[in-house]
């Protein structure tokens, strides 16, 4: 049965170089099969556009108006997969900074939220556990535990 099941596949996959298709050619063929190089796009340089802020991030962007002026261009060889940068909202001349002085309580890097928000957020998830623990209680004490 076994013999019969890998026969069948076999002539499957080899019928198809044999049917002929509505144009009067094989549905498919061994150039179907190899990589078209002849056809393919000249591939060519990508140009990125690479800087680093004032916090000393790095950033690179394929759109020139995601730069700051000054910003280096570099050339990517076109057979590297370059991804689009997403859209980012316009700059405003005049956009707000965090002060460079404001110092976070605790150690660097820890937290993204600000000290001021520490204590809201703690009171949100110690709301958040006893609303867990009552509904468990309420189910314990449906279930009979």
């Amino acid at each position: 049965m076994l013999k019969l099941v890998v026969l069948v596949v076999v002539v499957a996959c080899i019928a198809r170089f044999f049917i002929k298709g509505p144009d009067d050619q094989p549905l498919v063929s061994l150039d179907d099969l190899l990589p078209a190089t002849e056809d393919a796009a000249p591939m060519v340089p990508t140009a990125v556009y690479k800087w680093q802020d004032e916090a000393g991030s790095w950033h690179f962007s394929n759109r020139s108006e995601d730069a700051p002026p000054g910003a280096e261009v570099v050339a990517i060889d076109g057979s590297k997969n370059v991804v689009d940068a997403a859209p980012t909202p316009a700059r405003s001349a005049g956009a707000a900074k965090a002060p460079a002085d404001h110092q976070f309580a605790g150690a660097a890097g820890l937290t993204s939220v600000a000290p001021e928000q520490l204590n809201e957020m703690m009171q949100t998830i110690n709301n958040l556990q006893e609303t867990v623990d009552q509904r468990k209680a309420d189910t314990d004490k449906a279930l009979g535990r």
